[in-house]
């Protein structure tokens, strides 16, 4: 049987255990998209902590695909340095480190405020951002965005990354193509599912040429967009397939979109329906002989949570979220049978940007 705390292989590189601190956006970089003292900070304290894999957080392709005036950028050599000076803090611990490509698309709320040009793959406001129109880009404007991920791939090779995360998922350009809740298209890169997938792919393709054939690339999913009009698991899990059949090493499957509800929770579990749609992705994988591992998210709290994903086979590798950030060292005491000694994650959601870290954290500090 397999355990949360076993050395995984991913595409050859060797994680020490099987927990993936999630991607999570905290602005903390630069108005320049430059690493801060502060991100390395942050970083380095979860990486001390245990965990295996750090992904960091979604990490923008381009100036103008921003989500927020202080996203971590990649889309210059100029910040190169800062990523190499937060790549060998997180390797100093023993820790393995993915970075998550990212394009906001129409959900760019910097966008929108700085009246920049948002752009999506139809002219239909986010629900986030209504009152803001994205402009449909061309066809060849399509096209022109690929380069984009490819440079930043190349940068992530050379500032020492140890993977590369795709973001397709929670609504953002890439997702935004693939949903039918918004791509309205009739154009090659939009209608029936191959079409909405052609973006994604052509992305997929270009990141994979420009790290190499060896270098692991996984592609992150909103699996169930629980939206009317979006993805289920159903199309997902064909999604996914066809993701890993063009070269995704792994697969990250997440849940949700702007306008949509939040995932239930998993009828008698701990944790929520997002660990079922990985569940779900890593069925149809092993039945169409794919061996890509699946990593699962979702309200991972307890220790015995993330144990019981890896140990019943529900997915390969647990990303855990907001509970490293209520407590950084949650995998040292997992590891140590320590559960009752870590600080459980409370669920309010401020602890990205509160001026502290985690408000219990805060508040018991002064």
């Amino acid at each position: 049987m397999p355990s949360l705390f076993d050395p995984f292989h991913l595409n050859g590189l060797r994680l020490r255990n099987r927990v993936v601190m999630a991607p999570m956006v905290s602005d903390y970089a630069t108005e320049d998209g430059e690493v801060t003292l502060r991100l390395i900070s942050y970083y380095g304290e979860r990486a001390d902590g245990g965990v295996g894999l750090i992904t960091v957080e979604a990490t923008a392709v381009s100036p103008n695909g921003r989500l927020g005036q202080n996203q971590l950028g990649i889309w210059a050599d100029d910040q190169l340095q800062g990523l190499r000076y937060l790549v060998e803090r997180i390797h100093a611990t023993g820790a393995m480190v993915a970075v998550q490509l990212h394009h906001a698309g129409r959900q760019s709320s910097f966008g929108a405020r700085t009246h920049a040009d948002l752009v999506a793959p139809s002219p239909i406001p986010s629900p986030t951002l209504p009152l803001s129109k994205p402009r449909e880009l061309a066809p060849a404007e399509v096209r022109a965005i690929v380069p984009d991920f490819a440079r930043a791939a190349r940068r992530a090779v050379t500032a020492g990354f140890d993977a590369i995360e795709v973001h397709a998922a929670h609504g953002y350009l890439l997702n935004q193509f693939l949903s039918p809740f918004s791509n309205y298209r009739t154009d090659e890169y939009g209608g029936d599912l191959e079409g909405r997938l052609r973006f994604p792919l052509e992305v997929l393709s270009a990141v994979r040429a420009a790290a190499g054939p060896d270098f692991p690339v996984g592609v992150r999913i909103s699996a169930d967009e629980y939206v009317p009009g979006g993805h289920t698991l159903a199309e997902s899990a064909v999604v996914a397939r066809r993701l890993v059949e063009s070269g995704a090493h792994y697969i990250h499957v997440s849940s949700g979109v702007p306008g949509g509800h939040a995932p239930p929770d998993a009828s008698g579990s701990d944790f929520s329906a997002t660990v079922l749609l990985a569940r779900g992705v890593k069925q149809v994988l092993t039945v169409n002989g794919l061996a890509a591992p699946v990593i699962a998210v979702g309200r991972v709290i307890r220790p015995s949570t993330a144990r019981r994903i890896v140990e019943e086979g529900l997915a390969d590798l647990v990303a855990v979220g907001r509970a490293v950030l209520a407590d950084p060292l949650w995998v040292r005491k997992a590891a140590a049978g320590l559960d009752d000694e870590i600080r459980v994650c409370s669920g309010c959601r401020d602890c990205i940007h509160h001026e502290r870290g985690c408000p219990p954290l805060a508040k018991r500090a002064g």
